[in-house]
């Protein structure tokens, strides 16, 4: 078991309140603009993913047995009530991951890829479901820098073996897509289950193509259960969205649309394009499956945006930028309809952000060596002041999640908690009888309100048995609630699964007729 050194600074509720209460609107400038549009002439390849077992003895299930977090450049993010961090330890030249279900205060795993020459960057994404799914940026010495390892960790509960990947190169395909110094990662839950057991979700990369130039912006995901997976260029000629520094991406929980963002040479000045997708639709390209409902957008800033981060919860959309050495957020509450922008504070570096709740975000900076943390509650309109989340001095790199902050010192990895308000729901127990009943249980520190939630019983004898209960529960901080499918007739074994909001249950039944039993 990893024990870290956690910085002591929680932020109250009281704290927050009386920061909040600070807060002020700040004038958006005149010089942003905005635009957005349908995307249909993207260009696509595809390439067969590789089991990481089998790639070249490159598997490595170990245990790293040490005092602390080794490393620096961490990466953070929580999935339900589970956090999962990354490291790139110098020492042994590697990603390792670990994982913490008690809110930061043990982190146990160790879990990495052999690599042949040093990584760098990670990036991790939970799913919202308790699934996770990571990445980083390959040596430019192997495969030509094109490199995508898609780690995912199943449930960080039972991190060891719930961990398994898949593994692409890119330079052998189409023009070639080679030397990649960004790739971000973004997990969802789609709403087939069976989906959820290898989709897990998305890549957002800057590297360089064989025909449109250096520095441009990809997008991949898998799309089979069988690994493969398709690479899109998001430029249609050479030039276009060259000069890229910088990605971030993320899913909507609440719609499964996800975002991209690159940066980009615009006529000598870094500005903004964003990709987005819908990863609830599936069509068919030459055969194949693929999300083609796609949309484009473009930030042109009054300066450079030189690094991008970015969050999406219900429709309510984020990108933090460092800009010209000030910490800028724009911001949307209609889906990238209409986008506004706001100084959070005057210098920063490294911005990272996440969703808390609708609404609700915080982001982390760097700033004189120190990690800064702030506050909106009310979708990027206003921010609270920033306030200083480390004690140790000579931050290299930080990342945020939910529950707290990683960040490098020294070559040693600290973990900072934070306290937010913040609903967690989770299938506390099903029951059978005269139908079916399940408790919803809300572990987190938030009022859960209009919860979607599902229970459907499908199987039996001949396939007869297909029976659903649906609508919206509110679950109160702590609390829990109970829904129920009523009684339906059917014989022989059945499967039960059970939906509230992002988590999700499945469980074998026996139905004697009007009698479930579990």
């Amino acid at each position: 078991m990893i024990v870290l050194f956690a910085a002591i600074l929680l932020i109250s509720t009281a704290q927050l309140s009386a920061v909040s209460e600070t807060q002020t609107k700040t004038t958006e400038e005149k010089s942003l603009t905005f635009e957005r549009a349908k995307k249909t002439d993207f260009n696509v390849d595809s390439s067969q993913g590789a089991i990481l077992s089998n790639v070249d003895s490159i598997y490595k299930r170990n245990t790293v047995d040490i005092p602390s977090f080794d490393g620096i450049m961490p990466a953070v993010s929580h999935s339900g009530s589970t956090m999962v961090g990354a490291s790139l330890d110098l020492n042994n030249e590697n990603v390792y991951y670990w994982a913490s279900t008690d809110n930061g205060e043990t982190w146990t795993g160790g879990l990495g890829w052999e690599m042949n020459d040093i990584p760098e960057l990670p990036s991790v994404d939970g799913c919202g479901d308790g699934r996770y799914i990571a990445s980083f940026v390959t040596s430019p010495y192997e495969d030509d820098g094109s490199g995508t390892f898609k780690t995912t960790i199943g449930d960080a509960n039972d991190l060891e073996n719930t961990f398994d990947g898949l593994y692409w190169t890119w330079n052998d395909v189409g023009a070639g897509y080679t030397n990649f110094i960004d790739v971000e990662v973004a997990g969802y839950t789609a709403a087939d289950a069976t989906e959820n057991e290898w989709a897990y979700g998305a890549f957002a990369m800057v590297g360089d193509h064989g025909e449109l130039g250096s520095q441009s912006g990809f997008f991949s995901y898998q799309y089979s259960e069988d690994g493969m997976a398709w690479i899109y260029t998001l430029a249609n000629n050479p030039g276009d969205f060259n000069g890229a520094t910088s990605c971030g991406i993320d899913i909507d929980h609440a719609t499964n649309f996800g975002y991209a963002v690159y940066n980009y040479d615009n006529g000598g000045t870094k500005d903004l394009y964003i990709f987005i997708m819908n990863f609830d639709e599936w069509g068919d390209y030459e055969g194949r499956a693929i999300h083609d409902d796609t949309y484009e957008a473009y930030i042109n800033s009054s300066g450079n945006d030189n690094v991008v981060d970015i969050s999406a919860l219900n429709e309510n959309i984020i990108i933090i930028s460092e800009r010209e050495g000030s910490i800028v957020a724009y911001y949307s509450n209609d889906d990238l309809s209409t986008v506004n922008e706001v100084e959070i504070d005057a210098n920063g570096a490294q911005p990272r952000i996440v969703h808390t709740s609708d609404q609700s975000a915080v982001c982390s900076f760097v700033k004189n060596g120190v990690v800064y943390t702030s506050y909106t509650e009310d979708g990027g309109v206003t921010w609270s002041t920033p306030i200083e989340n480390s004690e140790e001095s000579f931050i290299g790199s930080a990342d945020i999640c939910a529950f707290g902050a990683l960040y490098d010192s020294e070559e040693t990895v600290f973990f900072a908690p934070i306290q937010v308000s913040m609903p967690i729901i989770e299938i506390d127990s099903i029951s059978g009888g005269l139908g079916v009943t399940a408790v919803v249980k809300n572990t987190g520190t938030a009022d859960a309100e209009d919860i979607e939630y599902s229970i459907v019983a499908t199987g039996g004898l001949l396939g007869f048995v297909n029976s659903e209960a649906s609508g919206t529960i509110s679950v109160p901080a702590g609390g829990d609630a109970t829904i129920n499918l009523p009684m339906f007739i059917g014989l022989g074994s059945v499967v039960i699964t059970v939906n509230a909001g992002l988590a999700s249950s499945e469980i074998s039944a026996t139905q004697l007729l009007v009698l479930t039993k579990i």
